[in-house]
């Protein structure tokens, strides 16, 4: 019933993220430690353990350096998975390792998301990364 307008007709995919952000807005402050669904927004910050800078005094953009700082003295190499394919290549290579080492095969995958990434409007993509800051910086 929330994914519904006014009238009752279904919302667009974008319409209903926004909807979803107006509900949900204070929960979704990147200084709120007491959000009861971390996991929705700044879910990799909050996992490495963001909330913890939260507390320090400074402004949030000095507490999101001081944490990026932190974060890259503790990890010697960092995969993503946006580009997995050529992390498991570096990471070969740092290793020492052979091929047949990092082969892996696909299981489950997007074949095509640019579809899913038109539906939304610029407004909405801004939205989602102004809540995401944290993440997108990292």
């Amino acid at each position: 019933k929330n994914n519904r307008g006014d009238d009752g007709q279904l919302l667009s995919l974008d319409d209903t993220i926004v909807k979803w952000f107006d509900i949900t807005e204070t929960l979704f402050e990147p200084t709120n430690t007491s959000c009861p669904i971390d996991n929705v927004v700044n879910s990799i910050s909050n996992d490495l353990g963001f909330k913890e800078y939260v507390e320090r005094d400074g402004t949030l953009q000095e507490k999101i350096d001081d944490f990026i700082a932190d974060l890259a003295q503790e990890f010697d190499f960092v995969l993503l998975t946006d580009y997995f394919d050529e992390s498991l290549v570096l990471l070969k290579e740092q290793m020492g390792w052979e091929f047949q080492d990092i082969f892996f095969m696909k299981r489950f995958y997007t074949v095509d998301r640019s579809r899913i990434d038109s539906e939304l409007s610029q407004k909405t993509m801004d939205l989602i990364l102004n809540y995401n800051i944290v993440d997108v910086q990292l």
